[in-house]
């Protein structure tokens, strides 16, 4: 939210936008590193009770 401040400020300190562009773009890259070499959580190893794992028993009405 306050990159275009930013880059309004380092404007007006050296004159020109190659500095706070490229300021950006360095930072932008560096953020989306972590996000890169990220891997997908495991799923935490718990027991399931056995009660839990047995599928429910299946009723059947007599039709007619």
């Amino acid at each position: 939210g306050v990159g275009p401040w930013m880059i309004g400020l380092l404007e007006d300190a050296v004159g020109g936008y190659e500095l706070p562009l490229t300021v950006t773009a360095l930072l932008t890259f560096a953020a989306a590193l972590p996000v890169w070499f990220a891997r997908a959580a495991k799923p935490p190893r718990r027991r399931i009770p056995e009660i839990v794992a047995r599928p429910a028993p299946q009723h059947h009405r007599p039709t007619g």
